[in-house]
């Protein structure tokens, strides 16, 4: 009779603490997808971007919390960014950045502030622009200087340099199109003058032909 009792009252203690316990909403990530998420945190924040990044990408491809899915998305995009070491890299990353911009945030966990730091440290240009530029050595100078912006830097000067190349044979092949033409008017103002010059040669030899009348 106790043991009956006891029991019902187990049942009865554990139906009422489930009821005070609030319900897992659609957004909340489960247990197992937040110790994910903190396992890629954790490489992210140990700087092995590139591990980092297989970690959140996987958390997104398997999530079921729309939650979970966006931090995972900005881990990504955070990941992908400091990984980046070619400018079609670094434009990846943006991809994935404006696609969680794009993605309304839901109620609950939030993305971690923390991820955000390395970059603006490290991959913001103007945080590698020295204040007094003359008053640094130049090997420390270039050392400050990110690899992919050097990449950058370095394509655009040659499709300049391209450019101005192009730009200059095609104002070199004007120019000798303009000379052509100038020579070819001089020859033929020579020609007309020639033509005048018989012309009125001839007319002056009609002049001094006596009149048959």
């Amino acid at each position: 009779m106790i043991l009956c009792v006891g029991l019902f009252l187990s049942v009865s203690a554990c139906g009422w603490l489930e009821q005070l316990r609030p319900a897992v909403g659609p957004f909340d990530p489960s247990p197992v997808d937040m110790a994910r998420h903190k396992e890629a945190v954790d490489a992210y924040l140990a700087a092995d971007y590139e591990e980092a990044a297989k970690r959140f990408a996987a958390i997104r491809e398997n999530a079921d919390s729309p939650t979970i899915a966006r931090m995972a998305l900005y881990g990504s995009a955070c990941s992908q960014l400091m990984a980046a070491d070619t400018p079609r890299a670094y434009k990846e990353g943006l991809a994935l950045w404006e696609a969680w911009v794009r993605t309304a945030p839901g109620p609950g966990v939030h993305e971690d502030a923390r991820l955000f730091a390395p970059i603006i440290k490290n991959k913001m240009l103007f945080s590698h622009i020295p204040l007094d530029p003359e008053g640094m050595e130049k090997q420390e100078a270039e050392h400050t200087i990110p690899k992919w912006f050097m990449v950058q830097a370095d394509q655009e000067l040659r499709r300049l340099k391209e450019q101005t190349e192009a730009d200059r044979q095609h104002i070199e092949n004007s120019d000798k199109k303009i000379k052509a033409l100038e020579s070819e008017i001089i020859r033929l103002n020579r020609q007309i003058e020639a033509f005048e010059q018989i012309d009125q040669k001839i007319q002056q030899k009609k002049s001094a032909i006596p009149s048959a009348e």
